[in-house]
């Protein structure tokens, strides 16, 4: 099994994943310099990308994925997420999907 993973990541130095972004939308009165930011759009394109590219199975996780699991896996149309740390679970994740 190939896997590609793919990294939202936008912040280099404080919370982040799909609630959080940086750059120029920094907001200086928040904490460590940023603000919550709504990035579904940008998440959902990355995912309809994929998707016309590629009949690959998306497993969903990070941050924001952990508080509103459900949430993401309908908004983005997947069958798969994992919450919490993934060092574990993906591995195991990927061997089950992997044996049908």
């Amino acid at each position: 099994m190939k896997v590609l993973i793919i990294s939202a990541e936008t912040l280099p130095f404080a919370p982040s994943g799909p609630a959080y972004v940086a750059g120029k939308m920094v907001d200086e009165k928040a904490e460590y310099y940023t603000r919550r930011f709504d990035s579904r759009i940008a998440v959902k394109h990355m995912v309809d990308c994929i998707k016309r590219i590629s009949t690959a199975s998306i497993v969903c996780g990070g941050p924001g994925f952990n508080y509103y699991s459900e949430e993401w896996l309908e908004y983005l149309d997947l069958y798969y997420g994992i919450r919490g740390e993934a060092e574990c679970s993906f591995p195991l994740c990927l061997a089950m999907m992997d044996s049908g």
